[in-house]
């Protein structure tokens, strides 16, 4: 399991006050958890910079009004107080909890609080927004976006990149986030998932937003005269998909994404032999050595 690094001790204090369990709750807890981080900055000569708030509060000291989507239900408040001033709210929606952070940074930078090693970081495909999507495996993900502002929506459980994307597309207004794109590029890699038995080329991409997922269609062909083969169809909720195969030639790659039954224009992109050669690291040397492994296993 990844370990959480914690880059400042304003880090540590923050994450204590992220998370409570319900309006009256969280009242207290963060005035217990505010008490503490006191008492702790003050023994080694820190001013505290964080206080409690309201959305009154920041409104009329930052000049910031937070309105949180339809569904979300508040829990507490927060102010940290460094330059510039990063305001916090922490809220539930549909069983799971969720900080929301925006800052007058005046330009994209990460206010999250959220040091991770991350497995996925992913930009979006629209022109007018732009916005970055990190997770891990274990749940914690965070989603970033500015556009007059600084903005982020983090998880510490429970996330994923639709979560994510969802959760951001109820906070950009909608006008901004109704056209359904396909992907704009493709990045190929290495699949090992399935050796000794197949070997495996995986394809990722952007997520789109508005999309429910993607459909991924890989073809093949042995010679350059030849049609393009169907091989397989994907569905994935993901933006990413990997073929297997045991012989290889070409490989072409058409990647749509949708929304119920509206499918967008594909992304087609194509590999030749020797691209394919190159991300499944064979040369005509390891081809031999590796054909004679095979036949060895085979006699075995």
């Amino acid at each position: 399991m990844k370990k959480k690094v914690y880059l400042t001790l304003l880090a540590v204090l923050c994450t204590g006050l992220l998370y409570g369990c319900g309006k009256d709750e969280a009242a207290s807890g963060d005035e217990a958890v505010l008490e503490e981080a006191t008492e702790e900055q003050e023994a080694i000569g820190l001013a505290n910079p964080i206080e409690a708030s309201s959305k009154e509060d920041i409104e009329a000291k930052d000049g910031i009004v937070i309105e949180l989507p339809e569904g979300c239900k508040p829990v507490s408040w927060v102010r940290v107080v460094t330059e510039p001033v990063i305001c916090e709210v922490t809220f539930d929606y549909e069983g799971k909890q969720y900080v929301y952070r925006t800052s007058k940074t005046g330009e994209f930078t990460d206010i999250s609080g959220m040091y991770y090693d991350w497995d996925s970081s992913n930009v979006s495909t629209a022109k007018e927004l732009n916005y970055d999507i990190r997770s891990t495996e274990e749940g914690q993900g965070v989603v970033l976006w500015y556009d007059t502002l600084m903005h982020t929506v983090s998880m510490t459980e429970g996330a994923d990149t639709k979560t994510l994307t969802a959760i951001y597309q109820m906070f950009v207004p909608s006008e901004e986030s109704t056209e359904l794109t396909a992907p704009e590029s493709v990045q190929w890699g290495y699949d090992g998932a399935q050796l000794p038995d197949a070997a495996g080329i995986s394809a990722s991409w952007a997520t789109v937003m508005n999309a429910d997922g993607y459909e991924a269609v890989f073809y093949t062909r042995f010679a350059d005269d030849q049609e393009w083969l169907e091989a397989e169809r994907v569905k994935c909720e993901e933006p990413s998909a990997s073929f297997f195969f045991q012989d290889y030639g070409q490989l072409k790659l058409e990647v749509r994404s949708y929304v119920g039954d509206t499918y967008s224009e594909p992304f087609v992109t194509e590999l030749s032999e020797d691209e394919m050669s190159e991300i499944l690291g064979l040369t005509e040397d390891n081809e031999d050595a590796l054909a004679q492994d095979a036949e060895t296993e085979s006699e075995e």
